[in-house]
């Protein structure tokens, strides 16, 4: 489940605000140039600070605190620590994987090795954790889970790597723990902040679907992006259209398992199984489960009405769901 590939990003509010971006993006290089030891903050830096990070969830969690009717600093504290959380997540990926490239360029881990890579990500998820605090201690506990949710789905991710035959249920365990729980936590988030924690539980489930779509359109660009080398199918990781492919056809199946008991699965057997996917039927029915969860969410914010944050977050979740094959597909 590689997060190598572009996606859309939740532009800022239309208000008097400082364009969001930039306070998250601000406040994301304060944490770096803290008095941090070097190696933390030029690995630290090299990964928050690319051009190519998203950043979708703390702006999703701003969005969804604006949307409950606060504009607290702590939402920005808060999606900070998320988005640490993740990053460290990233920076253990790569090392679990071996992966050697993310957004285009050298991953922490070929660039200063493994230790650094491992230290680092631990030190970011100590600073996340500290920053929560700041937020507000009471979303210290949820956070806890969070990270061990997603720990444990990582443990089931690498248990999973080189199967063929794992099923679909599966993989929706793997992903709703690696990046579901994260986007869960946004809504959950903003909810305590804003004094609102019943409409809180509602952002939660709602996000954590949008976070699943969020998943499987990752997946699915995965199969087109020359700049990954079908980084998942390479490095043998559970991918919602791979798994629904080897589902649907046994001979797929086959040249899959054959490929992944390989020592190593090389560009161009990558580039292969990648086509097959991309001419089967697993390419529609991820996009029907991107676009069901994403009805999901059009239905859980109806609740708000024609607030502009509701309609914000849905025209950045009507981008999920594209086909990687392009419009002519």
């Amino acid at each position: 489940m590689s997060t190598v590939a572009a996606a859309p990003v939740i532009s800022p509010p239309a208000s008097g605000r400082l364009d969001l971006a930039e306070r998250i993006a601000a406040t994301l290089a304060e944490e770096v140039n803290a008095s941090h030891p070097k190696m933390v903050r030029d690995a630290a830096a090299w990964l928050l600070l690319t051009p190519g990070a998203k950043r979708a969830r703390p702006r999703l969690l701003v969005t969804l605190g604006d949307l409950l009717g606060t504009r607290s600093p702590s939402l920005i504290d808060a999606g900070v620590a998320i988005e640490l959380i993740h990053t460290a997540s990233l920076l253990h990926d790569d090392v679990v994987d071996e992966g050697d490239v993310r957004r285009g360029r050298a991953t922490v881990n070929a660039r200063w090795g493994n230790n650094a890579a491992v230290l680092v990500g631990d030190y970011l998820l100590s600073r996340a954790l500290r920053r929560m605090d700041m937020a507000s201690p009471a979303l210290l506990d949820n956070t806890f889970k969070v990270v061990e949710e997603m720990s444990r789905a990582a443990v089931l991710e690498v248990e999973a790597r080189s199967d063929a035959h794992l099923t679909p249920e599966q993989w929706r365990a793997i992903a709703e723990g690696k990046t579901a729980a994260l986007f869960g936590l946004c809504g959950w988030a903003a909810g305590v902040i804003a004094a609102k924690h019943d409409q809180g539980e509602l952002l939660m489930g709602l996000a954590r679907g949008l976070g699943s779509a969020f998943q499987m359109q990752d997946d699915l660009q995965d199969l087109v992006d020359a700049a990954s080398s079908h980084s998942d199918l390479r490095q043998r990781n559970p991918s919602y259209p791979v798994v629904l492919a080897a589902r649907a056809d046994a001979g797929f199946t086959g040249r899959l398992s054959a490929a992944w008991a390989s020592d190593e699965v090389d560009a161009a057997t990558a580039t292969a199984l990648a086509a097959e996917v991309l001419q089967s039927a697993a390419v529609d029915a991820t996009l029907r489960a991107i676009v069901s969860e994403v009805e999901r969410a059009r239905a859980a914010l109806s609740a708000f009405g024609k607030a502009p944050q509701a309609q914000e977050i849905l025209v950045w979740a009507a981008t999920l769901g594209q086909d990687p094959r392009g419009p002519t597909a």
